[in-house]
């Protein structure tokens, strides 16, 4: 490879540098005489698309400036607890902190499945965190494609053999090794593709429909691990108008995952707004996690322009969001109030939109089979104790006119 030196040290102007891992130096990742740029990094995946964009803003002449901060309780479902929960609502409330929490309709183990309307509870501590700063995010329906429990499989992504839905979770994976020719392959994926749009088509509808049915309004989605392939994206976007978290590029693999320092709306979005999760976790366990987390916040603080958000697993307990609270408010910036943006949501007979922070939801009264069924058992429960007091009341009546 012929490599020449394109631009003299004299007349360049270097914008962005990256640090060597030993500490013995640093080397110019973008450089720039006039209006010709040069990027010497190897890909464009965080840190060196954090550089590249901040370099942008140079050849733009963009000068927004700014840090928005958010911070989403991750992976609640019907079998969290709900007083664990609300201690951290409550805290929440009372720093006057907005947040979202990404919720799963529904949990699946083995051969247990629990609904929302089995646990009362949880239900009603996710209203009040919904009247008091929460924005409801779905995160899928069931989270979780095969045997895996929910909160730790994939949904929307068949990890195991790291590729989109193409079959049934009990049926035989087929590889491209079962087919004897190309076309045959090809055969398979096209119908394994039609296969992907019901499933992820049935379990959006499901998911909006189970939580409308309790009072939860999702103004979001956000996929289970962040992975999803780009035909997901397009059926995603036909009944979200936004997207929370990170984003699967490519359908090689889901270990392609990118955040963007700031809300965009990328081409493969269709329409979509991204508002990236930048910071990552608290890892269980990991003595160094909070050292991780503020170092990211550092970083980023830097920017011109950038997010800082990050989720934090309720289970953990309120002293570790105390934390994660504290650290973020450290930093100068807006936190983000999800449901003050311009959100729509539609499913069959469902519409959800928010402005300005008031929601308007249209939905015939029973809206769907699960509500049906939960207004019926609600019914029931009311009826047969004023039946059990009735009946009692109508004999004693019958009695003393005999007398």
């Amino acid at each position: 490879m012929d490599i020449r030196q394109l631009v003299s040290a004299d007349d360049a102007e270097v914008s962005g540098f990256g640090y060597k891992a030993d500490g013995s130096g640093s080397l110019p990742l973008v450089v720039n005489e006039e209006d010709d740029y040069y990027f010497s990094g190897q890909n464009l995946y965080n840190p060196f698309g954090e550089v590249v964009t901040e370099s942008f803003r140079l050849f733009l002449n963009d000068g927004s400036k700014g840090t928005v901060k958010y911070l989403r309780l991750e992976d609640v479902h019907p079998m969290a607890d709900p007083e664990l929960l609300r201690e951290q609502a409550e805290y929440l409330k009372k720093e006057n902190i907005p947040y979202m929490v990404a919720v799963i309709p529904v949990y699946e183990n083995k051969d247990k499945i629990v609904h929302l309307s089995d646990s009362p509870k949880l239900v009603d501590t996710l209203r009040y965190m919904q009247e008091n700063g929460a924005s409801i995010i779905m995160h899928g329906y069931k989270h979780q494609y095969r045997s895996s429990e929910t909160g730790e499989g994939f949904e929307f992504w068949d990890a195991e053999n790291d590729r989109p839905i193409y079959q049934p979770a009990k049926d035989k994976a087929k590889q491209r090794s079962d087919f004897s020719t190309a076309e045959e392959y090809d055969e398979f994926v096209k119908k394994g593709e039609k296969y992907e749009k019901g499933y992820m088509e049935n379990a959006i509808r499901s998911g909006v429909e189970e939580l409308v049915a309790h009072d939860l309004y999702p103004i979001a989605f956000e996929a289970p691990h962040y992975a999803i392939s780009q035909q997901g994206y397009r059926i995603v976007s036909k009944h979200f108008s936004s997207y929370v978290g990170q984003l699967q590029l490519t359908d090689s693999t889901w270990q392609s995952e990118y955040a963007p320092m700031h809300e965009s709306k990328p081409d493969f979005l269709h329409g979509m707004i991204i508002y990236p999760e930048t910071l990552g976790y608290i890892e269980q366990g990991d003595a160094k996690a909070m050292e991780k987390l503020n170092a990211k916040i550092e970083t980023g603080s830097k920017y011109s322009q950038s997010y800082l958000s990050a989720f934090y697993h309720p289970y953990l307990g309120l002293d570790g969001l105390k934390e994660v609270v504290k650290s973020l408010n450290e930093v100068n910036g807006d936190w983000l109030d999800l449901k003050q943006k311009d959100n729509l949501v539609q499913v069959k007979d469902i519409r959800i939109q928010t402005k300005d922070g008031e929601y308007q939801v249209e939905k015939p009264f029973l809206a769907s089979d699960y509500e049906r069924n939960l207004f019926i058992k609600k019914s029931l429960i009311w009826a047969i104790p004023l039946v059990l007091f009735i009946l009692p009341a109508a004999s004693l009546l019958v009695i003393r006119r005999r007398e």
